[in-house]
């Protein structure tokens, strides 16, 4: 897995890569629309409800950002989150 940050006009962009199983590109448009949940085995057998990326969706929406899923079915899945770039509510002590 790999993840990388950069600021790009006063928005946060983070990408996360990974070489899991991938998601087959039909599943992704019904993802973002959450009309259907969808759990498949991962790397390791694993299962998940398949809510993670619907809720990442909304999260982002909410906050005024995007998230885009690119994906090939087992070849691994890149996610980019863009976020503006909220001032702190607090200061953070160093």
């Amino acid at each position: 897995m790999e993840i990388a940050a950069e600021e790009v006009d006063n928005r946060v962009r983070f990408a996360i890569a990974d070489q899991g199983v991938g998601i087959a590109p039909e599943r992704i448009t019904t993802l973002r629309e959450g009309t259907r949940h969808f759990s498949e085995a991962g790397t390791w057998g694993e299962r998940g409800t398949g809510l993670g990326l619907k809720m990442c969706y909304e999260f982002c929406d909410r906050l005024g950002g995007s998230l885009r899923v690119d994906s090939s079915k087992g070849r691994g899945t890149l996610v980019t989150v863009e976020l503006p770039q909220l001032p702190l509510p607090f200061a953070l002590e160093a």
